[in-house]
């Protein structure tokens, strides 16, 4: 009896390697939120020093210019924010189709090895028929040769 080989072997290792790609593919997107997350946490205490500063000098009585300068930077550190937020939802959303993909792939990869599984089992019960048949032949063959 011939080897036993999937049929859809080929399919089922080119699904396992998108898989790969599609979970690297992940990790790089949890990263990349993560540093942002990181920067807009950074722009939180950024604003925060700024708004303390601020306060510290109203209370001694603070030049108008300063207060602009204040100001604008207030207004640089909330568009800085916004954006941060901007690209964070945007990777989120990334994240989300490569999750949804993953899911999808985990689907195809079982359902290929449950095929490949159904194959073996075909497999395994036609070669022991193949075997009883042997078998048989040969017991017949003796009874054949030897007379009995």
């Amino acid at each position: 009896m011939k080897k036993f080989s999937f049929s859809l072997g080929s399919v089922l290792r080119v699904k396992e390697q998108f898989l790969s790609v599609a979970q690297t593919e992940l990790a790089r997107l949890n990263d990349a939120i993560a540093r942002q997350e990181e920067a807009e946490e950074e722009n939180r205490r950024h604003s925060a020093a700024n708004d303390r500063k601020y306060a510290e000098e109203q209370a001694k009585g603070i030049d108008p210019r300063l207060m602009v300068c204040y100001a604008d930077y207030r207004g640089q550190l909330y568009r800085q924010l916004q954006e941060i937020q901007k690209k964070k939802m945007a990777l989120f959303k990334d994240r989300d189709d490569v999750i949804e993909k993953i899911v999808e792939l985990k689907v195809e990869i079982a359902a290929l090895e449950k095929l490949r599984e159904n194959e073996w089992l075909a497999y395994q019960a036609e070669s022991r028929k193949e075997e009883e048949r042997a078998v048989e032949e040969f017991i017949g063959f003796r009874r054949v040769a030897g007379g009995i």
